[in-house]
């Protein structure tokens, strides 16, 4: 279903939707064009008009239930907020100490191995044990940033997954050598339902090369890297662009934790 909506993007691209305001019909028709161009399964801007005349939320909708599994038109409080290169970024995690000093328990917000070392090397005695929690993290789906971090626990591995892109592409993605190896004798990773895909893949690596535990409540990206598209006020269409495959594993209906722990 997934490869039949390599162009999805660009049918947004084409509708431009003012909040709260219809869509334009030669922009719905450039839409069409282009992807019917490309040769893949769009509706055609009859359908679209007949079905939506000039909603946008409608298109939306016909759009999702179009393109199936991965695709989902959600509600959202606030606008869209353009990222500034100039702003301080936001603390990459939080950490705090348990059990006398011998557990490490590292919120994060975004995957930075840099902050990770960072945080362990001043401490005064290396922990033992860490928590890694994943059910907070910031929007965006940061590939590479988990590869770094997942290497600080596992080490170097070749085509630990595949990216399978929309366009029918796959490619594998390694895991780098780490600059230092952290050796846990337990480690614990937090999932929830807003965990993304890489937060998915993060945690499914560390069980299976680590035997991490998995904590907390069942996931919902099952794999799918999501693109948001704005639709009009108050509403946002998530488009799967690509989808995660980690060999001998099986993501397609999220992670399932060993151990319910509510957030």
């Amino acid at each position: 279903m997934i490869r039949r909506l390599t162009t999805i993007g660009f049918i947004f691209i084409g509708i431009v939707l003012v909040a709260g305001g219809p869509a334009r019909a030669d922009e719905i028709a450039k839409m069409t064009r282009m992807v019917s161009s490309m040769g893949h399964d769009a509706p055609s801007f009859a359908t679209l008009r007949r079905a939506c005349d000039a909603d946008a939320l409608c298109v939306a909708k016909f759009l999702r239930d179009r393109i199936g599994d991965g695709a989902e038109l959600v509600p959202q409080d606030s606008p869209v907020k353009k990222s500034l290169s100039w702003q301080k970024a936001e603390p990459a995690l939080t950490s705090v100490l348990a059990d006398e000093g011998r557990t490490l328990v590292l919120v994060l917000s975004r995957f930075d191995a840099t902050s990770v070392l960072k945080v362990i090397a001043e401490l005064a005695v290396a922990p033992n044990r860490i928590v890694l929690d994943v059910r907070a993290m910031e929007e965006g789906v940061d590939m590479d940033g988990m590869r770094r971090m997942v290497s600080l626990f596992m080490g170097h591995k070749k085509r630990a997954f595949q990216i399978r892109y929309a366009t029918g592409k796959n490619v594998d993605w390694r895991i780098p050598t780490p600059s230092k190896l952290l050796g846990m004798d337990h480690i614990e990773v937090l999932v929830g339902p807003e965990t993304n895909a890489a937060g998915e893949v993060f945690a499914m690596l560390l069980q299976k090369y680590v035997r991490a535990e998995i904590k907390g409540e069942p996931t919902r990206a099952r794999g799918f890297i999501l693109e948001s598209i704005p639709v009009m006020h108050g509403w946002v269409l998530n488009v799967p662009r690509a989808r995660v495959h980690i060999p001998e594993l099986d993501i397609e209906n999220g992670v399932s934790p060993t151990v319910v722990v509510p957030e």
